[in-house]
C-alpha cells in the first residue's frame, strides 16, 4: 500500500497541476540552411497576455516583452525589455516579428509557419475570453516570405515550450523527496532484515 502511495504521489508531481494559461518561452535559431543569419532570439510570453490585444483578422501583438538576443549584425548581444512580438496566420504562412530592438534592423521577421492555430483568431474583435492556441515543438521558419522569389530557406527554427510554474515545480521536488525518502526506508528494512 505505501508503495502505491508513493507512485501515485510522484505520478502527481511529474503531471504537475493542470493550468488555465501556459508560460510559453519561444527560442528562434539559425540553423544553417542558408539564407541571412540575423542572430537568435528568446523570449518567454504569459497566454494570459493575448485577451485585450488580439487585432482581427489575423494577428496578435505583444508589448513590452523581455526578449534575449544574440550575435545580431549591428547589435551584438543583449536584452531589451520593451520589444513587441507579432504572431499571424495570414494566407496560411504564419510567421512571428520581433520589433523594437534597435540597430540597423528593427525588424526582425520570420516567415512560412503557423506558430498557432488557424481559427485562433476567428474572432471580429478583442475578447478576454478568447487567446491564440498555441502549437508546442519545433517549427522550420525563413526570414523570406514564400512569396518572394527564389523560394526561400527554412533558415531559422522556433521552439516553444512549455515552462512549469512555480507551483508545478514545488509539486515535481516534493514528489520525488517522497519517492527517494520511500526507497530510502525500504532500503533500509533490507539490510535490517
Amino acid at each position: 500500500m505505501k508503495a502505491f502511495l508513493y507512485a501515485a504521489v510522484a505520478a502527481i508531481a511529474l503531471t504537475g497541476a493542470p493550468a488555465s494559461a501556459r508560460v510559453l518561452q519561444f527560442l528562434v535559431t539559425y540553423n544553417n540552411q542558408g539564407g541571412p543569419n540575423i542572430g537568435n532570439f528568446l523570449f518567454t510570453l504569459d497566454e494570459t497576455r493575448d485577451a485585450n490585444i488580439i487585432l482581427p483578422p489575423n494577428q496578435a501583438i505583444f508589448s513590452n516583452v523581455a526578449v534575449r538576443f544574440f550575435n545580431v549584425p549591428d547589435r551584438g548581444t543583449g536584452s531589451s525589455s520593451t520589444a513587441r512580438v507579432n504572431f499571424r496566420t495570414q494566407n496560411g504562412q504564419g510567421g512571428l516579428t520581433i520589433n523594437s530592438l534597435g540597430g540597423t534592423a528593427a525588424n526582425y521577421q520570420f516567415f512560412n509557419t503557423a506558430l498557432v492555430t488557424d481559427t485562433a483568431f476567428s474572432n471580429t474583435g478583442p475578447n478576454p475570453n478568447r487567446r491564440p492556441d498555441y502549437l508546442l515543438g519545433t517549427f522550420a521558419v525563413s526570414t523570406t516570405a514564400r512569396n518572394n522569389s527564389p523560394r526561400p530557406f527554412d533558415n531559422y527554427t522556433v521552439r516553444i515550450t512549455a515552462v512549469p510554474e512555480p507551483a508545478a515545480w514545488a509539486m515535481m521536488i516534493a514528489g520525488f523527496g517522497v519517492a527517494g525518502l520511500g526507497l530510502r526506508r525500504r532500503g533500509i528494512k533490507a539490510v535490517a532484515a
